[in-house]
């Protein structure tokens, strides 16, 4: 899964496959995301799974819950396509996502307001 970010109006589009012409928003080339993983901005953006049968919660119980500083969306990426869950203002970082008998699960993504992309 490739996300793309516009730095002038924050919009993420998710795409499935890779493209050779660029994406754009707002007249200019979008960027391709990829994960944050400094050490330092990970302890409050420590990505939780927990399964349970098909039943998946994905949660960010560290993360702040503000309108300057949120996450904005949790998606998981499977060996049979993706799901996205939009988290809205003032609302805690969790989400539920339930997989097929023979799903497995291949990433797990959270995008911060602030960080950005995060995955597990």
């Amino acid at each position: 899964m490739i996300f793309h970010y516009c730095s002038v109006c924050g919009r993420v589009v998710m795409a499935h496959k890779t493209s050779e012409k660029d994406v754009f928003c707002c007249e200019t080339p979008m960027t391709v995301l990829e994960p944050n993983t400094t050490k330092s901005e990970m302890e409050i953006h420590q990505i939780v799974k927990r399964q349970i049968g098909y039943f998946l919660t994905v949660s960010l119980p560290k993360h702040p819950v503000m309108d300057l500083h949120r996450i904005e969306f949790i998606a998981i990426e499977t060996d049979q396509g993706f799901q996205f869950r939009a988290i809205e203002k003032g609302q805690e970082p969790i989400a539920n996502f339930i997989l097929s008998k023979q799903e497995n699960i291949l990433h797990v993504y959270a995008f911060c307001n602030i960080h950005l992309l995060l995955q597990a």
